[in-house]
């Protein structure tokens, strides 16, 4: 699952043409703090069609009181801190060009140098904070935590749980057709996502660099026994009580 079961959740009902076919969903989910707001918003917040659907990599402290009491429905994803820790080395070493060291990337990382908002490109905070401030938030009726590895173990189960927190009735044909639209392999191979297409993302960054494999477990190709160890103990030790230790968040089998 790519980032757009939510926004054709919402648009099921419209008789356009499929926009996923044209757009890369990061132009169709503006982000909040960049795309929407900031120094140079490169979206008016009032232009974009009710209801809204935006994004956001801001850690739960840094949104305003009203998101939670407004009955602005939020949904949080969280993922594998070692899957997160890999996606993350292949999104900055070879896209972005820089030389990232893996030992110094891990050592970082590891401490909780990790950020969930691109190497602090935007003020999201800490990895395992970030994720814990909306855990701690899961039984509010308005908020819906999510893990990625429930995603792609059962898109279908998921996705109508999406819908009903979102207010959406589908059918289960409804639901099969969001789940392959919104599937990572078909997204992949449109001509809009990859990187020789004529379009790029705001930033410059092309399209394909947010598509690698979209998969769970992938770590265990690139971290040693002891990186693993490490991470685990540390996953641990942050998430304890959470109710997360018991989650595959912390370890993909």
């Amino acid at each position: 699952m790519a980032q757009s079961p939510h926004f054709s959740i919402i648009n099921h009902n419209s008789s356009s043409s499929d926009p996923l076919l044209t757009h890369n969903p990061h132009e169709l989910i503006p982000l909040l703090e960049l795309e929407s707001f900031g120094e140079d918003p490169k979206n008016n917040i009032q232009d974009i069609p009710s209801p809204r659907i935006l994004s956001t990599h801001l850690n739960l402290l840094n949104l305003p009181d009203s998101v939670l009491s407004s009955g602005c429905r939020v949904l949080y994803i969280a993922r594998n801190p070692m899957d997160t820790l890999v996606s993350y080395w292949h999104f900055f070493n070879k896209p972005l060009g820089f030389s990232v060291l893996w030992t110094w990337f891990m050592r970082s990382s590891a401490v909780g140098l990790v950020v969930a908002s691109r190497i602090r490109t935007v003020p999201g905070g800490l990895y395992f904070d970030h994720v814990l401030e909306y855990r701690k938030e899961k039984e509010k009726e308005s908020l819906l935590f999510l893990t990625y590895e429930e995603l792609k173990e059962d898109p279908e189960k998921h996705v109508k749980r999406l819908a009903e927190f979102l207010g959406c009735s589908l059918a289960s044909s409804e639901i099969k057709e969001i789940v392959k639209k919104s599937s990572y392999q078909r997204l992949r191979n449109l001509d809009v996502n990859q990187n020789g297409s004529e379009k790029v993302h705001w930033s410059g960054i092309g399209f394909g660099s947010f598509f690698r494999q979209g998969v769970v477990g992938d770590w265990k190709n690139h971290l040693s026994p002891e990186m693993v160890q490490r991470l685990d103990q540390i996953a641990s030790q942050k998430f304890e009580g959470s109710g997360l230790e018991l989650e595959s968040i912390v370890r993909s089998s």
